[in-house]
This record gives C-alpha cells, structure tokens and sequence, in this order.
C-alpha cells in the first residue's frame, strides 16, 4: 500500500520535479498530494513561488494511475539492483 509521501514522490517523479521532493516534504512541509494541492506558494521563501506553481499545475493536470506507477518505480529499482550485482560480479 502507498503512503501520502510515496504518491507525492511518485507524482514529482512522473512530472521531473522529484529532485525537489526532500524540499518540499521537509523544508516547506508538504507531504501529501493534497497539501501540494493546497500549499500557498506566496509564503515560500525557500523555493521560488512559480516553481511551486509549476509543481501543482502539473501535478494537477496529469492522469496519474498509482497502481501502474508503483509497479513501474518497483521494476525500475529492481533492474538498478540487478545492474549492481552484475557489476560486482563482473569485477571480482
């Protein structure tokens, strides 16, 4: 089951934000879709306002089917792992 924080990465993700997931979650204390949603972007001093924006304007307008995302961030992770252990086992 998805928590909160892993629907807001995966969609941050899907829209080529998530390098500003620890920011958001941790420094402007955004930790779910609706709290993106409802952020008031003209009390950010850390981020630019129209950054954050841009993050809910695209957030907003995709179709985000979290079941399919989930299996598609599980496959991706699972093949880094596989390119890991294949590298260690290349060089021993």
């Amino acid at each position: 089951m998805l928590t909160d924080l892993d629907k807001l990465y995966i969609a941050m993700a899907e829209v080529d934000s998530a390098y500003l997931f620890n920011m958001f979650c941790y420094s402007l204390n955004i930790k779910s879709l609706t709290a993106l949603k409802d952020y008031d972007s003209r009390q950010s001093v850390l981020v630019d306002r129209h950054e954050i924006d841009l993050v809910k304007k695209k957030v907003a307008n995709k179709d985000l089917d979290f079941k399919v995302l989930a299996n598609k961030v599980i496959n991706d992770l699972l093949q880094v792992k596989c390119n890991i252990i294949y590298m260690r086992l290349l060089s021993s």
